[in-house]
């Protein structure tokens, strides 16, 4: 009897470490956002992580974001349709959890849309994210081009500094 209950026990482990090798059980939260035009923000800096820009909290607090798509993707950006913005914790699921950073979309132009907004205003529209020096904000896109596709980059940062 106990030889047998020690087989049902190793069948069963097998079985559940074997169901464990398929790729979809980690969901789509964990594999990265890499849309099929990629999108680069010519104004940010990258060490390896998401792109960032600093921003000085003595300076006027204006926050600028440039993206672009190749030229030769065969593509435009009609326009950016939905911002979410907050601290780190930002990812593709905060475009439809979080109200739209934007009061209306911003028009493309030509393979660019320019994306601006101020200190001041991300404090008014998240006024429970800190604004402190040392302070990291997150912003994630949805960008729809003009044959009414949608490609959401990879999410960038703004480091205060002082």
């Amino acid at each position: 009897m106990k030889a047998i209950f020690n087989i049902l026990i190793s069948l069963t482990m097998i079985v559940g470490l074997w169901s464990c090798e398929e790729e979809d059980d980690f969901g789509v939260f964990l594999r990265p956002n890499i849309p099929e035009i990629p999108v680069t923000y010519p104004n940010a800096t990258t060490w390896g992580g998401n792109p960032f820009i600093e921003l000085s909290l003595q300076g006027t607090g204006d926050i600028e974001f440039i993206m672009e798509i190749p030229e030769n993707s065969g593509r435009s950006i009609l326009e950016l349709t939905t911002v979410a913005a907050g601290n780190t914790s930002v990812n593709t699921r905060s475009l439809t959890t979080q109200d739209n950073y934007l009061d209306t979309p911003v028009p493309g132009s030509g393979n660019r849309v320019i994306f601006n907004t101020t200190l001041s205003e991300f404090s008014a529209k998240r006024p429970n994210i800190d604004t402190d020096a040392g302070d990291v904000l997150g912003f994630i896109f949805e960008i729809t081009l003009d044959n009414n596709s949608v490609i959401i980059p990879i999410e960038v940062e703004v480091r205060l500094v002082e």
